[in-house]
């Protein structure tokens, strides 16, 4: 029994394994695919044609159903969770198993060499590694597995409901159907189960039809907004460059900048002679009435040159952006197309920025208090890093020193603007300026013609924990939990839920460490003596793993109660302390029970 401690790991390890393969089966047996089946579409001239699709459920009547695409990730992942959240009582199993008949038949009438307490020290080492294994697959490996399986469940939700959007549309008796929310619903569907074949023939079809009917089916281009050139940009700067647009003969951007340079500082008259000088060259430019479509394109570059220094580069963003696709030469267009776009981006955004994340998982439902008066809730924010983000379906309540509602609107979009610390709830088309989704008032009127800024409390770590439910919080490690109960009060929350959380975490690796001692001695007090190997207990190994997960439920549920009790009574650090205290109480028991071990 030298090498007590390396058998005693094989024979873990062995019991791991046999659980996992256990596990790996279960969770393939235990699988419930949906897939979106029917007839492919090839032929765009018959539109007209009864299309046949459905969603298919391989067990009706199972809860959890996972797109077909992720089948091979669930497995695995469900394996992973099933085998870490029974750890537990899978290894007491395997170490009341190893001392109760596997060590005493292998020793046979010599009995031990060494005193029991002698031999059982040596692997003491040994529980304490296994332990630290343990404490990184619960709060390393487990959360994120929650979470993987969470957004696995939350995608397929989503996309079996946008496949129904697009085929209650096409199932429809309606002929005049509206392709373009087919095709806009079934490219969403794609972004999550690109391979589908019946849904990838039925888009192209959409698509074809809509060609047919003139439906514009092309994606937005995606250009990106240029760096703001101008912060911090002294008035003697700008009249050099004012000063160099003109001697380029570019009088329209010479007048921008003299402009940018009088409205610095008023008592500079360089700027003024150079604005001057700039608008008699551009008057000077003005082509002949006959030249009927260089006068429009003029005139529409004067009206966006005029509409930006007014201030409103929304529209002045839509006149350049036209002007851009009838000249690619004018320079002028392309640096006020540019600059319009720096100025649209601390007040909006564009649409097509938001929809690409639709249908990406992100923290759903974030309610709270952004201060006593404004009361915020967010359907989904994505979160790209610590300083952008989306956010989805915002609602806000804004309520007076008497507690009515004075504001109360919603917004479909929302971005991030890290420098003003807000979301901006102003999303407009890139192409289009009929197209813009803004805050619709449900109570109260807007204060200003563009009331789309609100201002946040929480930063957007802060955020990303309030947006975690009671459930959620399983996908968290120890350290989130103690952030996430930090900033819970500041936002409305109570944060004694995730504290008692917190400390059964904290009671999770002193769990194993006494369950393991406890369970050696159980099985060497139970040891077979008459060293024949008894094949018949084999079958009640399952019978004993359910016995002791059971019997740790119910201690598990007695701590619960004591830590709950302390936290609500004396608060979280006197619980913790009683925690430590009743943890190293019982070890120090399970420890006695091995001493008291006889040979």
């Amino acid at each position: 029994m030298d090498k007590l401690p390396q058998k005693t790991f094989i024979i873990i390890i062995s019991f791991y394994f046999a659980a996992f393969i256990y596990f790996f089966i279960f969770s393939i047996f235990n699988f419930s695919s949906v897939n979106i089946v029917g007839e492919t579409i090839s032929n765009p001239e018959l539109h007209s044609l009864n299309i046949d699709l459905s969603i298919q459920r391989e067990k009706p009547e199972s809860e959890i159903q996972i797109l077909s695409n992720f089948k091979i990730s669930w497995i695995l992942s469900n394996s992973v969770r099933l085998f870490i959240q029974y750890l537990l009582p899978i290894q007491s199993t395997a170490l009341i198993l190893a001392f109760s008949l596997i060590f005493p038949w292998k020793l046979g009438p010599q009995g031990l060499l060494s005193p029991f307490t002698d031999v059982i020290g040596k692997s003491i080492f040994l529980f304490l590694i296994l332990t630290l294994i343990f404490s990184g697959l619960t709060e390393g490996v487990l959360p994120g597995t929650l979470k993987k399986q969470s957004e696995q469940l939350y995608l397929t939700e989503i996309a079996i409901d946008y496949f129904e959007k697009a085929n209650n549309i096409l199932s429809s008796e309606n002929e005049d159907k509206n392709y373009s929310i087919i095709i806009e619903m079934l490219n969403a569907y794609l972004r999550i189960d690109p391979k589908n074949p019946v849904v990838k023939d039925t888009l192209d079809w959409a698509v074809s039809i809509g060609e047919i009917n003139n439906i514009d089916t092309s994606n937005s281009e995606k250009n990106a907004s240029p760096p703001n050139e101008l912060n911090n940009k002294k008035a003697a700067d700008l009249i050099i460059k004012a000063s160099d647009y003109f001697k380029k003969e570019e009088y329209f951007s010479a007048l921008y900048y003299a402009n940018l340079a009088f409205n610095l500082d008023k008592s500079r008259p360089e700027a003024q002679r150079i604005a001057a000088e700039s608008r008699e060259a551009i008057r000077s430019q003005e082509p002949d009435n006959s030249e009927i479509e260089a006068k429009r394109y003029y005139a529409q570059k004067r009206l966006g040159f005029e509409t930006l220094n007014e201030g409103n580069s929304i529209d002045a963003y839509y006149i350049f952006k036209d002007l851009s696709k009838d000249s690619t030469k004018d320079k002028d267009v392309q640096e006020f197309l540019n600059r319009s776009l720096e100025e649209i981006s601390d007040k909006s955004f564009f649409i097509d920025e938001a929809e690409k994340y639709l249908t990406v998982p992100g923290i759903d439902n974030i309610v709270f208090l952004n201060n006593p008066q404004t009361l915020i809730y967010i359907n989904k924010m994505i979160l790209l890093d610590e300083s952008k983000a989306f956010f989805f379906d915002i609602e806000v309540v804004k309520f007076d020193k008497f507690n009515n509602i004075e504001k109360h609107f919603t917004a479909p979009y929302g971005k991030y603007n890290a420098e003003s610390k807000s979301i901006i709830m102003y999303a407009i088309d890139r192409n289009y300026s009929n197209k813009s989704y803004k805050p619709v008032y449900i109570t109260g009127t807007e204060s200003e013609p563009y009331n789309i800024i609100q201002k946040l409390s929480p930063n957007l770590i802060d955020l990303n924990y309030l947006g975690q439910s009671l459930h959620s919080i399983n996908f968290m490690n120890i350290i989130e939990l103690y952030n996430y109960g930090s900033i819970l009060n500041n936002s409305g929350y109570i944060k004694e839920p995730v504290q008692i959380l917190l400390l059964e975490r904290i009671a999770s690796p002193f769990t194993f460490l006494i369950v393991s001692f406890l369970s050696i001695s159980l099985g060497w007090l139970l040891r077979i003596r008459k060293y024949t190997f008894p094949l018949f207990a084999l079958l009640f190994i399952p019978v004993i793993t359910y016995l002791i997960y059971n019997i740790l439920s119910i201690y598990e549920f007695g701590i619960d109660l004591i830590l709950g009790y302390s936290l609500l009574k004396i608060g979280f650090y006197p619980a913790l302390i009683i925690l430590l205290v009743t943890q190293a109480f019982f070890l120090f028991l399970s420890m006695v029970s091995i001493a008291s071990q006889k040979d």
